[in-house]
């Protein structure tokens, strides 16, 4: 029985040595960093300010959040001659998964200020996992507008007009007298569990790898991480979803359209065409609007997926080589744009 004992004791202790020895070899290597989240009391879940995190998934991201707690560097806001776009949307915007040299915003930015001599820009990345466009609307008025942003981008996809369900934590757009505003009400202890959940996960990198693979799993079937194509060979192919073109979006989304500041414009990120009410509406209030679908698609007949990652040969977010031809393509759009609207974008700050 002592014996018995004795080696669950060892066990339990080498077992505690390992993980303690994973932790710290991980941490230190920077294989995986800890939590990405964070509560504020502004704005709501956002990202931790000042830290350097490196992201593995479909693809490999090296970044670092700066103090007002979104990627990139500190944001000028004082000299003459020096101009901030905000780029806002979803994971697309964010971006986790792409060095920064090689991000769509920086290129945008090289771009601009050799067209535009004499000048200097900011491509700012306000993109958050989950936003769609109430959150999209809120968070501008919360964060984007302290940075007084010549233009505002707004990316969004017909998944992005559904507000049946917001993302837990996230600013959103409420009505309110009449009027439309930013709101960060939510459920104390729904907040206050949040944040035990990032403490904990702040403190270990095993755990926060853990809740990493359990998302994975949600995503894609175990035998077929485990498997990949060979998987595929005997499961056959999932349909694709085709969104129906005659879904009218809620009224809510109307409300945010005509509440839209003029420096406004509408990006559709995807390769397929905006919902026909939801473009109907948008070219009625006469809100700028960038349409990439026919983009995307004369790309895809050049054999170029925007979606797969050969590295990894995964499906995803855009890949290295879609952050280049959406950020040449997109460059073009705001030359054209700044030089329509040279008298109020090209200006002194003084």
């Amino acid at each position: 029985m002592t014996k018995t004992l004795k080696h669950i004791a060892l066990f339990i202790l080498s077992a505690f040595v390992t993980l303690l020895v994973c932790e710290l070899f991980i941490n230190n290597a920077k294989i995986v960093e800890a939590s990405l989240g964070k509560y504020y009391e502004d704005i709501g879940k956002g990202l931790p300010n000042n830290i350097e995190t490196v992201f593995f998934n479909e693809g490999f991201g090296i970044f670092r959040t700066n103090h007002s707690r979104f990627i990139g560097n500190e944001v000028d806001t004082t000299s003459k001659n020096h101009i901030n776009i905000a780029l806002v949307g979803d994971s697309f915007v964010e971006s986790f998964q792409i060095f920064e040299r090689d991000y769509f915003g920086n290129i945008i930015e090289k771009r601009l200020e050799e067209h535009f001599k004499g000048y200097t820009f900011d491509v700012l990345n306000f993109g958050r996992a989950g936003f769609n466009i109430s959150h999209n609307f809120a968070y501008q008025r919360l964060l984007v507008d302290q940075f007084n942003p010549a233009l505002v981008l707004y990316f969004v996809s017909n998944g992005d007009l559904h507000l049946e369900k917001l993302s837990p934590l996230y600013p959103y757009a409420k009505e309110e007298n009449d009027s439309l505003v930013a709101s960060i009400e939510f459920d104390r202890k729904e907040i206050e569990r949040y944040i035990f959940v990032q403490d904990m996960l702040a403190k270990s990198i095993l755990l926060n790898m853990l809740k990493n693979a359990k998302h994975t799993t949600d995503k894609h079937p175990v035998p077929s991480i485990l498997f990949g194509k060979v998987y595929d060979w005997f499961v056959p192919k999932k349909k694709s979803f085709t969104p129906d073109p005659n879904y009218k979006p809620l009224p809510m989304v109307n409300k945010i359209l005509s509440h839209l500041d003029s420096n406004v414009i509408i990006i559709n990120r995807d390769y397929i065409p905006f919902y026909k009410a939801f473009e109907d509406e948008v070219n009625r209030l006469g809100i700028t609007n960038w349409d990439t679908s026919k983009f995307m698609d004369s790309l895809r007949k050049l054999g170029k997926d925007p979606y797969y990652w050969k590295v990894t040969k995964t499906n995803g977010h855009w890949n290295q080589e879609m952050h280049k031809d959406i950020g040449e393509f997109l460059s073009k759009k705001l030359i054209q744009k700044i030089e329509q609207d040279s008298v109020s974008i090209l200006k002194s700050r003084f």
